[in-house]
């Protein structure tokens, strides 16, 4: 729970309503709670009580002034529980409309609690401020557009700056003239530089590709006289098969002619023997 009057406190309470502690949010807040003395463990609607009794003893309640009370249920409590900050809330509704002064109460969530100590103020303080801005752009366009017209007229008419003279006019008008000229020198520097950017990038592959072109050509070279290499080897090879197929032939021939020789030979021998064997029987 949490009170905005000027001074801004947050009460904690255990599941039990018992008040474990209290965050001031400013200055005021931190006076109230010194001055309250022994709070702790005491009662919600007791703690509550004593806080508003020392904000109007200290003078901080005043009529027409706005109070904004905030809950905030972080766990889940019982009926008997909520039963009990209601009553709480209700009879501080009642202490307050006897000073004349205004009471709003907002029950909010654990993410606008969450929001709210970001920006360092309770959450009744934040949803009562984020309201105070929703009505207010409700009521602004709720407004006829004339009305409309006529404050957007004033406010320009309030805002409108002193007339220049001719020399302030003539040395705007200069300066307007040196900023195009500048623009233009920047752009055309701008402009080189890329053209340069881009010639550079135009040889650089021009390089390349001639450097590209000299390596595939060198490889070629390469492949090629590899190729004609294994071509010469191959005939090399084929050369000297059919040679020695030759010299293979040549040599079979020469035993063939040595071998029908000798048998010539052998027969001729044969031949002579029965010759004289014939001869010598007639004799």
């Amino acid at each position: 729970m949490s009170i905005d009057v000027n001074p801004s406190i947050e009460l904690g309470f255990n599941k039990n309503l018992k008040v474990i502690e209290l965050i001031p949010y400013n200055e005021e807040g931190k006076k109230i709670i010194e001055e309250l003395g022994d709070w702790k463990l005491k009662g919600i609607h007791e703690v509550a009580d004593s806080i508003l009794n020392t904000i109007k003893s200290k003078g901080y309640l005043k009529k027409e002034q706005e109070i904004v009370i905030s809950t905030v249920h972080i766990a889940e409590s019982k009926q008997e529980a909520d039963q009990e900050i209601e009553k709480t809330i209700s009879d501080l509704e009642k202490t307050i409309s006897e000073e004349h002064a205004k009471v709003t109460s907002y029950e909010a969530t654990v993410k606008e609690r969450d929001q709210a100590i970001e920006n360092g103020v309770t959450p009744g303080k934040l949803i009562s401020e984020q309201k105070k801005t929703t009505t207010k752009e409700m009521n602004q366009r709720k407004k006829p557009k004339k009305e409309f017209k006529k404050e957007l007229k004033g406010n320009r008419s309030n805002s409108k700056t002193p007339t220049r003279n001719g020399e302030e006019i003539k040395k705007t008008k200069e300066q307007k003239v040196i900023n195009k000229e500048t623009k233009k020198q920047n752009e055309n520097g701008y402009k080189q530089v890329k053209e340069k950017q881009k010639e550079k990038g135009n040889s650089a592959h021009k390089r390349q590709y001639k450097e590209n072109g000299k390596s595939e050509k060198s490889k070629l070279h390469k492949n090629n006289q590899q190729h004609q290499q294994m071509k010469n080897s191959r005939s090399q090879h084929k050369n000297n098969k059919k040679h020695n197929n030759q010299n293979k032939n040549k040599k079979n021939n020469n035993q063939n002619n040595h071998q029908n020789k000798n048998k010539k030979h052998n027969n001729q021998k044969n031949n002579n023997q029965k010759q004289f064997i014939n001869d010598r029987h007639y004799r």
